[in-house]
């Protein structure tokens, strides 16, 4: 070799170690700024890639009707799992354990008959869960029946790895009863959830590191299970793990236990509300039955016609949840008379013993007339007696005498038009009072407030829109005095909102028309009727327009001289309130009185 040509390769040589010089350098730099200077940033990042939370749900709190009967409950659900890391291959390439899992997949599922092999983890399945959660238990098959569980347990004794794991699952004695009012779960992915306060660890951990449970949450959805969800969920049990660069667990840093959720007492009575749904269902009727204690505002019966089962979610998701006695908007017709007679003898504009005359029409000047639901008429009448045959031409007449101002302030003392506030707030309706302010600012078509509005307003037509629950609270404040919130929860605190003054002689007579409406021989609730005890009542019959069926109401207080229970039932279209409403609203009252007894 020549000098030139060896001092050529030093010089090469030369420039090659100075770049390696560099290139360690430049490495060193980097990787003393991220140990260094980035360390803060980086560090936590480091830290959770290895660290993961596996979330356990606790019990949910059972639903209880007011004598303690289970309606709701949280039951234990098994599911079939695998514990990856003991199948795991010692060379795994992830690809290993795939093919072995997956084999032993379709092994098991033969084993336990032709619908676990049907619905066994497909491939991809199983990759997806090795990728992302191979710290869990890879669930095979949910809420197993006895008979698999037994093949499982065999197959436990000769393949390792296979587990049961125990979550739970939503039970509802008779399935069909009050759903609107209890309402169902599903399960929901709890890593939305942020980690107890008390769990101190977890709560600065990303939100991205929590979908390595292995359960869900039972979440509510409708009904007091959604109202209640908060009380009723128990408290979710935790586990750090910290998992190797395949995602597999290495060591259980910590965990705390599940804790089970507070159980919840409703005001509703079963064997009320499964004779109140009965009745409508045996006649294939559509409507809404409530009974209200006018003691405490407890609601014992809320009922609403037709429904759908419980333990058929999908479907209940599907159709219709409207729960009629809550939001199902109606004309009262007829069982808004006693309120319209309080409002005119409390603003002066008649006497409880003035009459007034029924030919069997009210004029309506050129107009026309309102017909009486006497057509050949009822002749002289005073309030009492208009009451119980439920003359439309004398309460016409009060709400001629009442006039624009009067009708403004006709339900200032009751809940009409506006929400109840009830545990089920999402359900309920608030209607339309109807009066000139809300027809300027609110009905469409005529914005005056006209004669014909003061007669057809008298006796519940025109634009009113009320619930039966709203109306149950008007019966109520009508016949004691007492205005409640009405509670669907029993709970120690009071649902009594003020106590009313009624005009003394005029409520006397009110209650005495709804008195002789059930009781006397010529009263229109005479299907009402309770042996051995008086009541007070009302029928309404409410025209809906065109061809249609009218609604027909019953209105019920009982016992007349002291009354423990409101009554109010609704059928759509159902005819006449005294024909059709009352029989029903007679059954479930009178079990209701016989229960008090006993």
């Amino acid at each position: 070799m020549t000098e030139g040509h060896q001092e050529d390769t030093f010089r090469k040589c030369r420039f090659q170690a100075l770049l390696v010089v560099l290139l360690t350098g430049g490495l060193l730099a980097v990787v003393g700024r991220i140990q260094m200077v980035k360390r803060e940033e980086w560090e936590p990042r480091i830290r959770n890639q290895q660290m993961r939370v596996r979330l356990m749900p606790g019990r949910r709190g059972t639903l209880y009707d007011r004598n303690g009967v289970p309606l709701n409950i949280s039951v234990p659900r098994y599911d079939l799992a695998i514990n990856v890391e003991e199948l795991r291959d010692p060379r795994d390439t992830r690809n290993r354990t795939l093919r072995q899992l997956s084999s032993l997949v379709a092994e098991l599922g033969i084993r336990l008959g032709p619908m676990y092999y049907r619905t066994r983890p497909e491939e991809e399945d199983i990759r997806r869960h090795l990728a992302n959660r191979a710290n869990t238990p890879l669930v095979l098959w949910r809420n197993v029946d006895e008979a698999a569980l037994a093949q499982w347990g065999e197959a436990c004794r000769e393949i390792r790895g296979l587990d049961v794991l125990m979550a739970w699952r939503r039970h509802y004695e008779s399935p069909d009863l009050a759903p609107q009012l209890r309402g169902f779960t599903h399960h929901m992915d709890i890593t939305a959830a942020a980690p107890s306060e008390n769990q101190t660890g977890l709560e600065n951990l990303p939100r991205h590191l929590f979908y390595n449970q292995v359960y869900k949450e039972l979440a509510g959805v409708g009904g007091m299970e959604a109202a209640c969800n908060d009380t009723l969920t128990g408290q979710v049990g935790e586990e750090l793990l910290q998992v190797d660069v395949f995602s597999y667990l290495k060591e259980v840093h910590y965990r705390t236990r599940s804790l089970p959720g507070t159980d919840v007492t409703l005001t509703i009575d079963f064997e009320l509300q499964h004779i109140a749904e009965q009745q409508f269902r045996e006649k294939e009727l559509t409507g809404a039955l409530v009974v209200m204690d006018a003691r405490t505002g407890e609601v014992a019966v809320l009922a609403s016609e037709p429904s759908f089962r419980l333990d058929e979610p999908q479907k209940a998701l599907a159709n219709s949840q409207l729960n009629r006695a809550l939001g199902g908007l109606y004309p009262p017709g007829s069982i808004l008379k006693p309120l319209v007679a309080l409002a005119a003898v409390e603003a002066d504009v008649v006497k409880p013993e003035d009459e007034i005359d029924c030919p069997g029409y009210f004029p309506l000047g050129i107009s026309g007339r309102l017909r009486c639901n006497h057509a050949e008429g009822h002749g002289k009448l005073a309030l009492r007696e208009a009451l119980a045959r439920s003359c439309n031409t004398y309460f016409c007449t009060l709400g001629a005498r009442l006039g624009p101002e009067g009708f403004e302030h006709l339900a200032d003392k009751v809940p009409l038009g506006c929400m109840l506030g009830t545990e089920l707030q999402t359900q309920e309706q608030a209607g339309i009072c109807f009066k000139p302010s809300w027809v300027k600012a609110l009905r469409k078509q005529d914005k005056t407030w006209r004669y014909g509005d003061l007669a057809n307003g008298a006796i519940g037509q025109g634009d009113w829109l009320v619930t039966p629950l709203q109306m149950a609270v008007v019966t109520c404040a009508i016949t004691t005095g007492r205005l409640f919130r009405p509670k669907l929860v029993m709970s120690s605190e009071t649902a009594l909102l003020e106590t009313l003054e009624w005009p003394a002689e005029g409520w006397q007579t009110v209650k005495d028309g709804m008195r002789d409406c059930v009781q006397a021989p010529y009263g229109t609730g005479w299907r009402m009727r309770i042996p051995g005890v008086e009541v007070m009542g009302k029928t309404g019959t409410a025209e809906v327009g065109g061809i249609a069926r009218p609604h027909a109401w019953s209105v019920m207080a009982a016992p007349a001289d002291n009354p423990q229970w409101i009554g109010v039932c609704v059928v759509e279209h159902g005819g006449g309130g005294g024909k059709v409403a009352a029989p029903i609203l007679q059954t479930v009252m009178a079990k209701t009185l016989q229960r008090i007894e006993n």
